[in-house]
């Protein structure tokens, strides 16, 4: 098989949902149309096999319809170990570890009911909450000392859908990162920065695209 590329910003919807015959809604199929064409900025010619943007149930069963033998993919096992990776519960637990380093900070708290989120709240005040598989900044809701019913009924939809809402007192932040690994041979690798934009929710609204030169010096400024 020679290297299938693809670009599935479903991804982290579809491990929320967890179901194999997962339809993404349709402004997320647009925007998956639109940008088919990406992995030709990364793809490696001479590579062979399957290299979607993640891995679900639905892509696998998707992979089947289009006539991908099931021993060339991923075992179930595999995938549900790739989901629970992807929830924010990781982070969660690896902030633990983190907080152990110098001058590093923060609280992030795995709530999975409805009276610990509003216990959390009555803490911290001003909180966002966030749901274990969300992308982009789409499963955050922003709380101000106040659950409004808006806010309550999307918590309530999470605690239900997802077994837990993660909860978060809002920083005065002055810029969105991140640091990208690659896990290859037995080993982690950094692969790079990104640096991004959001609106006042929390929604991304695009990056910056730079060298890791440029964003190292703009976030040391």
């Amino acid at each position: 098989m020679s290297g299938l590329y693809i670009f599935n910003a479903d991804n982290d919807m579809a491990l929320a949902h967890n179901e194999p015959y997962y339809v993404a809604p349709a402004r997320i199929r647009k925007i998956m149309a639109d940008l088919a064409e990406l992995p030709h900025w990364y793809a490696n010619p001479c590579s062979e096999g399957v290299h979607p943007w993640g891995w679900s149930r639905a892509l696998i069963s998707r992979l089947e319809r289009m006539g991908i033998r099931r021993e060339s993919l991923p075992e179930d096992g595999w995938i549900q170990h790739y989901r629970a990776l992807s929830s924010r519960d990781t982070a969660v637990r690896l902030l633990g570890f983190l907080r152990s380093i110098p001058r590093t900070c923060g609280v992030s708290v795995w709530c999975g009911t409805y009276d610990e989120v509003m216990q959390f709240i009555g803490i911290h005040q001003r909180v966002v909450m966030k749901a274990p598989w969300s992308g982009s900044g789409k499963g955050l809701q922003q709380v101000h000392g106040i659950m409004t019913p808006s806010a309550e009924g999307w918590t309530r939809r999470i605690l239900s859908g997802q077994g837990a809402v993660v909860c978060e007192p809002i920083y005065n932040k002055v810029c969105d990162f991140a640091l990208e690994f690659e896990h290859k041979n037995n080993k982690m690798n950094f692969a790079g920065y990104s640096l991004f934009e959001t609106d006042n929710n929390g929604k991304y609204k695009g990056n910056l695209l730079a060298s890791n030169d440029y964003i190292a010096d703009k976030l040391a400024s």
